[in-house]
């Protein structure tokens, strides 16, 4: 029913825009039309109803959005990345007691946190040391956290050696080390590394772009 209503609707309007132009084009003569134009608007009339029929006849479709792929976490300023695996005892819950700032230079990376004095030392491995260096980097679409170093007491400078030489756990092991223009988090625990223990506690954790 509704369609036949869209369909006569349409027709009258036709009509009625035929008979206008005709009043207008007669000049208040009585209109004749010739063959050709009575066939034009006959034309003119079935295209439009052919018009209206399709598209009362195109299925109705729900607008759908495009999924956005999923991606790896990407890591913030001062946390850590979602998933990360940690290579050496998890520390992530310790309470972070101090700042850090960190500058990698062509040889040495210094890592300013005022608890290189505070932390009491202790004897591991034949030296004096109170803190273990932390790098955080992302391999192969996965991130993982592992020490690269022993810090003794008051000791804010370190060679730069963040590598699979030092941190010697897979896949931070071998040849491995941060790429040019990586970036990679660094912080400072308490004594993990070994068996020494010390203090809980930790830096905040500090991201650079490897040099």
């Amino acid at each position: 029913m509704r369609l036949y209503d869209s369909i006569t609707q349409l027709i009258l309007t036709v009509l009625i825009a035929i008979i206008g132009a005709l009043v207008i084009t007669s000049c208040g003569t009585t209109p004749k039309l010739t063959d050709a134009q009575r066939e034009a608007l006959r034309e003119l009339a079935r295209d439009r109803i052919e018009e209206r029929l399709e598209e009362r006849n195109e299925p109705e479709t729900e607008a759908t959005s495009t999924p956005t792929p999923e991606t790896a976490p990407e890591a913030t300023e001062g946390e850590f990345p979602e998933g990360v695996k940690w290579l050496h005892p998890d520390v992530s819950a310790w309470p972070v007691t101090s700042d850090l700032s960190v500058s990698v230079g062509a040889s040495r990376i210094t890592l300013d946190y005022d608890k290189a004095n505070v932390w009491p030392a202790r004897e591991e491995a034949g030296a004096t040391v109170n803190a273990n260096p932390w790098v955080v980097a992302e391999i192969n679409g996965k991130w993982y956290a592992g020490t690269w170093e022993w810090m003794r007491f008051g000791q804010t400078v370190k060679n730069r050696v963040i590598n699979g030489g030092h941190v010697k756990r897979s896949p931070m092991d071998g040849d491995w080390e941060p790429e040019r223009g990586q970036r990679i988090g660094i912080f400072v625990s308490g004594l993990i590394r070994g068996r020494t223990r010390n203090v809980s506690e930790r830096t905040e954790l500090f991201w650079v772009e490897w040099p």
